[in-house]
């Protein structure tokens, strides 16, 4: 993600990203099912596709089927690409938790820090994909689960001295 954004935004911090990303409105790069099919749901065909016309088809997808690529504004492809990126997540993680029997997934992780937009966005596309049968949950401090986890496998691959965790 953070590729993507320095590629084609050209921003140097992540504190930049996070900034446009709450400027920004996917809406004028993505490609949503309305697009395509119009925006009137009392159409016959929204029916049978049973999709709302605000779902999108395609991230940056205005800008795919354009003969020349408009002027675009930064903010709406960093917001189009954090869309991408957390229903992608989003998605895969459901499978993952279908095939394991789960219904709660957490997520952690830089990129969610303290952006409520994407939390919103994991939170939507999991409703979405599980039909509302699956939960997301986020962890407020997550920043020592890659040591936690790192004591855990030690514990087991040693399995003689139990771990003792000081807190200070």
């Amino acid at each position: 993600f953070w590729a993507l954004c320095r590629l084609l935004t050209k921003v140097t911090t992540y504190e930049e990203v996070q900034q446009l990303s709450a400027r920004g409105d996917a809406k004028n790069v993505d490609l949503h099912v309305g697009d395509i099919y119009g925006y009137d749901e009392t159409a016959p065909g929204y029916n049978k596709l049973g999709l709302s016309p605000d779902i999108i088809a395609s991230s940056l997808g205005k800008v795919a089927i354009q003969e020349e690529i408009p002027e675009l504004r930064c903010e709406d492809i960093v917001r189009s690409l954090m869309f991408m990126i957390a229903n992608n997540i989003s998605q895969v993680a459901y499978l993952i938790a279908q095939l394991h029997n789960v219904e709660r997934i957490i997520f952690s992780g830089g990129f969610l820090a303290d952006n409520m937009y994407l939390l919103s966005r994991f939170s939507h596309a999991l409703n979405f994909w599980s039909a509302g049968k699956s939960q997301a949950l986020f962890l407020r401090h997550d920043g020592y689960l890659g040591a936690l986890g790192a004591m855990l496998y030690k514990k087991h691959k040693t399995k003689t001295q139990p771990v003792t965790v000081i807190h200070t």
